[in-house]
């Protein structure tokens, strides 16, 4: 029995493991080998064998037929789209969304934090949306304009433990980003756009989650300064009839 198995016997334990497993899956690769998953969560083979026929079963994880390698299962995408179509930071914002990219020409989206992440959890392309399209995904927090507005509102143990693996940021950032009426990440690369957001808050004045929307790499101080107006201007609206998210 390894250390991780030794210290999470029992039903908690089991569903802590089985969290793991559905984590390593989720990163790198679409499928893993059984051998592979057993060395990176530090439990036995016997074990991660024993957790993944479960978790086949319930159709969490799925496993490829030629290969024997384990994915995520189809059932987590039912699931994440049903917790998206009732999510009610995604329903305050649809009546918003066209009128938004219509006026911006730009594609705009909504995010919230999760753990070290952000997750986009609705988002409407741009006509003109280029030669590359990138659907709604996750993003490290740090480097995306909507995680770091939703990181500098987050609790503070919630901001050090995010922190503590980049060094390049500090407790100034928090400040300077929780202060600014938007935020401006540049381009990293010739794929990915440039990116303005802003929060959003319930009707309680809580941050609930951050409105982005791509602006062009080369866009003047201008250009970003009328984007962030007016993700901000609908992030008020829509943010005024959310009681709870």
């Amino acid at each position: 029995m390894t250390d991780n198995e030794s210290g999470a016997r029992g039903g908690l334990g089991t569903i802590r493991n089985a969290s793991r497993l559905l984590e390593l899956l989720a990163q790198g690769p679409a499928f893993h080998l059984l051998t592979e998953l057993a060395q990176e969560s530090g439990m036995s083979v016997p074990t991660v064998h024993r957790l993944l026929r479960s978790l086949t079963i319930a159709k969490l994880v799925s496993q490829d037929p030629t290969t024997a390698r384990y994915g995520l299962g189809p059932e987590l995408t039912r699931l994440s789209n049903h917790f998206v179509s009732r999510h009610p930071v995604a329903t305050a914002f649809a009546p918003f969304a066209v009128s938004l990219r219509n006026q911006l020409n730009a594609t705009v989206s909504i995010h919230i934090l999760v753990d070290g992440e952000v997750v986009c959890i609705d988002q409407i392309d741009a006509d003109d949306r280029g030669a590359f399209r990138s659907p709604g995904t996750t993003q490290p927090v740090t480097r995306s304009a909507p995680g770091r507005v939703l990181l500098s509102h987050a609790p503070a143990d919630h901001w050090s433990r995010v922190i503590e693996e980049d060094p390049q940021i500090s407790d100034t950032d928090r400040d300077v980003w929780a202060r600014a009426d938007y935020i401006h990440v540049p381009s990293q690369d010739m794929v990915h756009p440039a990116q303005v957001a802003v929060p959003i808050r319930d009707a309680s004045g809580m941050v609930v989650a951050a409105l982005c929307a791509d602006v062009e790499s080369a866009a003047e101080a201008a250009q970003i300064d009328r984007t962030g107006a007016a993700l901000a201007r609908t992030a008020m609206t829509c943010g005024r009839t959310i009681i709870h998210a």
